[in-house]
């Protein structure tokens, strides 16, 4: 089986300038754990998920208050800026329209990752295919072979 029989079109995407806080209203609003992050040609630099910031929104608020002097924590709040940048997972884990689905979900397993963004030769989001999407196309699969055993 092709990814593109279940890969999710039109996903949101968000870009490295962008605010972090309307990344965080994007990741609240939609099924997805993760978006892809693209640069101003469209192309796919690397993912936000909920659970790397989230990571890092905590870190930075408990570094913030743990009794460093007042140097340091100004040093450390400095370093983060709102913007997606400061936040996103930068790599380029992509996969193809014609790639298998058994082979992608191998990555997905071996990376840790969620949500794979589907691109075009030139690195052109087209879509993505997401743990859930799977989960679902399995669950469809099982049920008919249920009905085919009775």
């Amino acid at each position: 089986m092709k990814i593109k029989d279940i890969m999710l079109l039109n996903p949101k995407t968000i870009k490295p300038h962008e605010n972090i806080l309307k990344a965080i209203n994007l990741l609240i609003s939609v099924p997805e754990s993760s978006l892809p992050v693209i640069n101003k040609k469209g192309k796919v630099i690397g993912e936000l998920n909920q659970k790397d910031l989230l990571l890092k929104l905590i870190a930075k608020q408990r570094l913030s208050s743990e009794g460093l002097d007042f140097e340091a924590i100004k040093n450390l709040q400095s370093s983060f800026s709102n913007i997606v940048d400061d936040f996103f997972n930068k790599h380029e884990i992509v996969a193809y329209l014609d790639d298998e689905l058994s082979d992608i979900i191998q990555i997905m397993y071996d990376k840790g990752i969620s949500t794979i963004p589907i691109v075009d030769k030139r690195k052109k989001l087209l879509g993505i295919l997401t743990d859930i999407a799977i989960l679902r196309h399995y669950k469809q699969i099982t049920k008919g072979n249920k009905k085919g055993k009775k």
